[in-house]
């Protein structure tokens, strides 16, 4: 971590790619230093083929974007379910397709905010929305192992910082 901070990467980026760099590296203090750079945050492919590694890089993001993605999206559920508490309440109580039953604003997850609110024609405010698009979006992708482009995970980054 400490070898990244003379890079332009702000904190999150930073210990996204410290994680990144403990996965490939592990204890080889050498290799951690010729990975810590900023492009190792933004082409990580890029960086792995300059340093000629035989590395199957796609297990190891996606590891890195869940430990550090998904708290996230639940921070942002967190965040809409408080601050639309209200407007939930009026569409419970629900069943969801696998039979769970949805009776306090608390239960619902992103996917039954989707479904249940947007079904009911109600709809978060434009910022909020675009901070639900970002995180619904991750949920999906990251559920169906697909990798975030830097982009996303930079909005995430910006979102979490304003939720806390």
């Amino acid at each position: 971590m400490t070898c990244l901070r003379d890079t332009e990467l702000n904190l999150c980026q930073q210990y996204y790619a410290a994680d990144i760099i403990a996965k490939i590296a592990g204890m080889d203090g050498r290799l951690c230093l010729a990975l810590a750079r900023q492009d190792l945050y933004f082409h990580p492919e890029t960086v792995i083929q300059e340093q000629k590694l035989s590395v199957d890089l796609v297990p190891i993001l996606l590891e890195t974007q869940m430990q550090h993605v998904l708290p996230i999206l639940e921070d942002i559920r967190r965040y809409l379910v408080r601050k639309y508490e209200t407007m939930i309440q009026q569409i419970l109580p629900q069943q969801d397709e696998y039979g769970k039953e949805l009776n306090r604003p608390t239960d619902l997850e992103l996917r039954h905010l989707q479904h249940y609110l947007r079904g009911q024609g109600l709809f978060f405010q434009e910022k909020d929305d675009e901070w639900f698009q970002c995180a619904y979006q991750a949920r999906n992708d990251i559920s169906h192992l697909n990798v975030l482009p830097t982009d996303q995970l930079d909005k995430l980054f910006a979102i979490q910082q304003k939720i806390h």
